[in-house]
C-alpha cells in the first residue's frame, strides 16, 4: 500500500508561499488518501540499484483572461506538454532522488507568451528509519511568471518574466521517545534573466528550528523559531532605499502524526520585519502556517493549506508585503480508478507602506479518470477573481483543460 501523508500537502504549501512572486501559484494539492494504489503496481523502471519512474502530462488549456486585464480580456487555447524523470535509489538507511522536468506551453494566437520553464534536483536523506536523520536538497527552476501574480508584468509585448532559482536546503532532525528536534537551513538565488528586472534579483537565506513534546498517541505540541534575510543583489542602487531586510520569529501549535483522523501541523505566532535601512519602520505582524488533512473515512480526505506572513516586494512606495493564503479543499476517491478533487482558496497581498491591497479569491475543481495504471484522463477548471483599491488591479479568469496524464 503507498501511504499518502499530509507532508506532502506541506510540500505544496511550501511551494505556494516562498519564494516571492513565485509564491501565488495556487493549484492542486498533493495526494493525501490513505487507500491502497493498486494503480501503481507495476510502475517504474528498474535500472541497476535505481528505480526510474517517467511521468508526462500532455494538456489542452483554455484561458479566458491571459494577461490577468481588468478590461478588455484577450483569451486563448494553449498546448501544455510536461514531461519528468525521477530516479530514485534505497539502500538501508540511505534514500536518494534525482528529477528532472520541463513544462512547454505553446499558444495558439498570442506566441510572446509561449515558454519553456524546466526544473532540475537531487535530494538525499541518511539515516531514513532510525532517530536521527540527516537531509539535503539542491536543484535549478527557470520559472515562468503568472500574468495573475500580484507583481506581475503589465507590459504584453514582453511576454511574461523568466527567472532562474538556485536553491539549497539542508536539515537535521532526531526523533526521541517524547521529545523531537529539527533544524532546517536554506538559500535561494533568484535571478531575473531580463537586465530590466534586474532590480528584483536578490538571495533569501532562512533557518527554522523547532521542538515537538509528544501529548499522547501521535500528537505533538510544536515550537517553531524561525528567521528569514533578504539580500537585494543591487541594494540601493534602485533607490535611495536599503531594501535588504531581516525577517524572524516565533509560532507555537499542534502536530498529528500519521495513522489518525487528524493529520499534518498547524501553528501561530508573530513576526518582526527589521530593514536595514534605519529610516524605515520595523514591524511586527501575524505569522501562521497550516498543513492539516481530516479524513473521516479512508476515501475522503479534507485539507487545510494556510500560511501568513511577510514576503519581499519591489512595488514602488512599498516597504514590506503580508500574504494571507487560505485554501480548503476535499479529495475523495469514488471508485479505484476515479479520482475528484475541489477547493476554493483566498490571497490577500497587503503592500505596506504603499497602502495597497488585492485579495484574490477562486475555486477549483478536478476529476481524473485511470483508463489504464499507466494512463489517465484529467479534466479540470478554475475561476478567480482579484479585488483592488487600485481598479486597474482587478479581473476574473477561467482556465479550463482537459488533460492526459502517463506514468511508465
Amino acid at each position: 500500500m503507498v501511504l499518502r501523508s499530509a507532508s506532502a500537502a506541506l510540500l505544496s504549501l511550501t511551494l505556494l508561499v516562498s519564494p516571492p512572486l513565485l509564491a501565488q501559484q495556487i493549484g492542486r494539492t498533493a495526494p493525501i488518501l490513505d487507500v491502497p494504489d493498486d494503480y501503481a503496481e507495476g510502475v517504474g523502471i528498474e535500472a541497476g540499484p535505481f528505480t526510474l519512474l517517467p511521468s508526462a502530462e500532455l494538456r489542452a488549456e483554455y484561458d479566458s483572461n491571459i494577461y490577468a486585464k481588468q478590461k478588455d480580456a484577450e483569451d486563448d487555447l494553449i498546448g501544455i506538454i510536461v514531461p519528468r524523470l525521477e530516479a530514485r535509489l534505497n539502500r538501508e538507511s540511505t534514500q536518494v532522488a534525482v528529477r528532472a522536468e520541463a513544462t512547454g506551453r505553446k499558444y495558439l494566437d498570442h506566441t510572446r507568451e509561449d515558454s519553456v520553464a524546466a526544473l532540475v534536483g537531487a535530494s538525499l536523506m541518511q539515516g531514513a528509519g532510525g532517530p536521527d536523520r540527516v537531509t539535503a536538497d539542491v536543484s535549478w527552476q527557470r520559472a515562468i511568471e503568472d500574468r495573475g501574480d500580484p507583481e506581475a508584468r503589465d507590459v504584453q509585448a514582453l511576454g511574461p518574466r523568466k527567472l532562474d532559482l538556485l536553491a539549497l536546503e539542508t536539515g537535521w532532525r532526531h526523533e526521541g521517545p517524547r521529545v523531537s528536534l529539527a533544524v532546517r537551513g536554506s538559500a535561494t538565488k533568484i535571478d531575473y534573466v531580463s537586465d530590466i528586472d534586474n532590480e528584483r534579483d536578490l538571495t533569501n537565506y532562512a533557518g527554522r528550528a523547532s521542538v515537538e513534546l509528544g501529548v499522547g498517541g501521535t500528537s505533538s505540541i510544536v515550537l517553531i523559531g524561525f528567521v528569514t534575510h533578504r539580500d537585494f543583489r543591487l541594494g540601493g542602487a534602485v533607490s535611495d532605499r536599503n531594501r535588504d531586510a531581516t525577517t524572524y520569529g516565533g509560532r507555537a501549535g499542534a502536530k498529528f502524526g500519521e495513522g489518525g483522523l487528524l493529520r499534518g501541523e498547524a501553528s501561530i505566532g508573530v513576526f518582526q520585519l527589521e530593514p536595514a535601512d534605519d529610516t524605515l519602520p520595523s514591524r511586527t505582524g501575524v505569522s501562521a502556517e497550516a498543513s492539516l488533512a481530516y479524513l473521516p473515512r479512508r476515501r475522503l480526505a479534507i485539507i487545510l493549506n494556510a500560511f501568513r506572513g511577510d514576503v519581499a516586494t519591489v512595488r514602488s512606495g512599498a516597504q514590506s508585503r503580508t500574504d494571507t493564503v487560505v485554501q480548503l479543499g476535499v479529495q475523495a476517491e469514488a471508485r479505484a480508478n476515479f479520482q475528484l478533487e475541489g477547493s476554493v482558496f483566498y490571497r490577500r497581498s497587503q503592500f505596506i507602506g504603499a497602502d495597497v491591497a488585492e485579495t484574490t479569491t477562486g475555486i477549483r475543481g478536478e476529476a481524473e479518470y485511470r483508463l489504464t495504471p499507466r494512463l489517465s484522463l484529467v479534466g479540470s477548471a478554475t475561476y478567480s477573481r482579484r479585488k483592488s483599491n487600485v481598479p486597474s488591479d482587478e479581473f476574473d479568469r477561467l482556465r479550463a483543460a482537459i488533460e492526459m496524464r502517463l506514468r511508465i
